[in-house]
């Protein structure tokens, strides 16, 4: 697998599944960006299945919802490595989701800050225990 990469077999589709994260999922929050996680003993070829969302509530305009979704996707695809890494030696796999929940689109590099604490402290709290 390519490290910085983000294929389709990485994106978390099932409706079922999302709202098992949802309804049973914890969560960690970042300055306007939620993460919802939730271990899974599924046996996928990657360990982690992530989604992202931009609320209509907040985001009325489909070309701002899609914006922030492309930030918010780069950003993990160019920082995922090290929780990748951590799982795969643990044999662990997640389902991830992040939700924007602020009013005005950031910058990429705001957001790619957001998106890597996030990221660390989701291996630190998950992915570090035994």
């Amino acid at each position: 697998m390519k490290t910085a990469g983000f294929s389709k077999d990485e994106r978390l589709k099932s409706k079922k599944d999302i709202d098992v994260l949802v309804k049973e999922g914890k969560s960690l929050n970042k300055e306007g960006i939620k993460l919802l996680w939730i271990a899974t003993d599924q046996e996928y070829a990657l360990p982690v299945k992530v989604v992202f969302a931009v609320p209509k509530k907040m985001h009325k305009r489909a070309v701002d919802r899609n914006t922030i979704r492309r930030r918010m996707r780069e950003a993990y695809r160019l920082n995922k490595s090290e929780l990748h890494q951590r799982l795969k030696e643990r044999n662990k796999a997640l389902n991830l989701m992040f939700i924007y929940r602020e009013r005005e689109i950031k910058p990429y590099s705001e957001i790619e800050h957001k998106i890597v604490l996030l990221l660390k402290d989701l291996c630190t709290r998950h992915a570090g225990n035994s």
